[in-house]
């Protein structure tokens, strides 16, 4: 049975973080609304480039998905190439026109997509489509500590905007291998919200079919290595066999934007350290670039007195991260307090979203999507605050800080520290149940393979035996 999600023709904007998003959690929903002759756009929003199949393919293994084994050496770009081609053609399986198929021309690198980028891309699209499009994305869940950060950051965008009036229709998609979460608190909406379990019709059965098919086609010569399927088959399959994509529809009676121009609020992450602790700040940077929720930008403050040499007395570990994670590292006077460099990048970022960590820190990897989620409810009750976080021990020093423009928030440096050693306490232990599973299943295999070379030894013995009795 089909479900309709609106009845008007209307343009309906599909923002897929990664190449098979748009069919595995959007795509029964983008046939139903072609079906009903609404005007729909499909935008591709990263590159897919992290992709771990790239690995995969070159490992030199049977594969049981196709003939033959992986010897397949692929670049990066001929990896993009490869998810490029399956996006397109799942997206024209699906009835969507190629003139209504976009992929960003600047797009965003896989895994390093942020919300503030998220709601610039959201608001482009509707800029120039009109502000009377129906957006969807995914569903960003707090309770799902599992879900991609690409995910996650479209999602948040997606909603902010919705809350702040630019969005008149939201749907954001549960993802089929995450259905477990559909169910789960949306307090940091600001509108009406239903919940709908839409059916694929038996024509759009048809098209779901033959979009899977585009991310399971193998034939290397012509660039097509079945990356989607080898990445996340059972999803595929799933979809085939249940044939239902689950939705939340955000909906406000009116919407009139706080701005003009949207507020695309950067997510800043500030912390300082000086040479005996410098060691630690490097741990607490690292937990932070494994957030869920990824800051815009991160900010190291030194004191260049204790750094005579600056970048020259810095480890290789620190400008490794001002490489490949784009650190920002600020210099400052010496003798200046915690709270003043929390100040300090207040003034360099007055419309951010600040978050101020200690230099001993280790953040559990939801750490700044819980701060982000906290900020999206203060906005429902109090929208245009700017928010600031910082921990219990230095937000005592903010207090000759009379600014009603900001809101400065406490939390448990503590409770971050003992959340993160629970977190890798219990991958250890999903990691080892893990291991022990792998190696129960291999054995079985085995034992499977011993039990059938046996009854062949079995037969083969049994029947010349046989011949002679006659």
């Amino acid at each position: 049975m089909k479900v309709s999600l609106c009845s008007q023709k209307k343009t309906i904007l599909y923002f897929s973080p990664h190449q098979d998003d748009e069919l595995l959690s959007m795509g029964i929903d983008i046939c139903n609304s072609i079906s009903e002759g609404h005007n729909v756009h499909v935008i591709l929003c990263t590159d897919g480039s992290k992709c771990l199949v790239k690995d995969e393919l070159a490992n030199g293994k049977e594969c049981n998905k196709h003939p033959g084994t992986h010897t397949y050496l692929l670049t990066v770009e001929e990896l993009i190439t490869a998810r490029d081609k399956e996006f397109r053609e799942s997206c024209r399986a699906l009835g969507v026109e190629d003139s209504n198929v976009h992929i960003l021309r600047n797009r965003f690198t896989d895994r390093k997509l942020t919300i503030c980028d998220s709601k610039k891309t959201i608001l482009q699209y509707l800029n120039v489509m009109g502000p009377d499009c129906v957006v969807c994305t995914l569903d960003p869940n707090l309770e799902n500590n599992r879900q991609h950060r690409d995910h996650k950051a479209l999602g948040y965008a997606a909603v902010e905007l919705f809350n702040e009036g630019f969005i008149h229709e939201l749907r954001v998609f549960t993802e089929p291998y995450f259905t477990e979460f559909f169910y789960h608190k949306m307090d940091f909406v600001r509108g009406e919200i239903r919940t709908v379990i839409a059916a694929a019709t038996a024509l759009s059965q048809e098209k779901i079919q033959k979009a899977v098919e585009a991310y399971s086609h193998w034939e290397p010569e012509t660039g097509r290595y079945a990356v989607g399927y080898h990445d996340i088959a059972k999803a595929f399959d799933a979809l085939l066999k249940n044939g239902t994509s689950f939705c939340h529809i955000c909906t406000r009676e009116t919407y009139d934007p706080e701005s003009e121009t949207g507020k695309c609020r950067k997510l800043i992450l500030s912390l300082a350290s000086y040479p005996d602790r410098l060691h630690s700040a490097v741990k607490t940077l690292a937990t932070v670039y494994e957030q869920r929720v990824i800051p815009d930008q991160v900010i190291l403050w030194l004191a260049s007195s204790d750094f005579p040499n600056r970048e020259k007395d810095l480890s290789e570990e620190l400008i490794k991260m001002t490489e490949e994670n784009g650190l920002s590292i600020r210099w400052h006077e010496s003798n200046l307090k915690i709270c003043d460099i929390f100040l300090l990048a207040i003034n360099v970022y007055p419309d951010a979203l600040l978050i101020a960590v200690e230099d001993d820190m280790l953040c559990y990897d939801q750490f700044t999507e819980n701060l982000y989620h906290s900020y999206l409810l203060c906005l429902s009750g109090v929208p245009g605050v700017r928010m600031c976080f910082a921990p219990i021990s230095i937000t005592g020093e903010f207090s000759l800080y009379k600014d009603g423009l900001y809101k400065i928030v406490p939390y448990c440096k503590e409770e971050v520290n003992c959340l993160k050693n629970l977190q890798d306490k219990y991958r250890n232990l999903q990691n080892d149940l893990k291991m022990k599973h792998n190696i129960i299943v291999r054995l079985a295999k085995e034992i499977g393979k011993l039990k059938r070379e046996l009854t062949i030894q079995e037969k083969s013995i049994s029947v010349p035996g046989n011949q002679n009795n006659s």
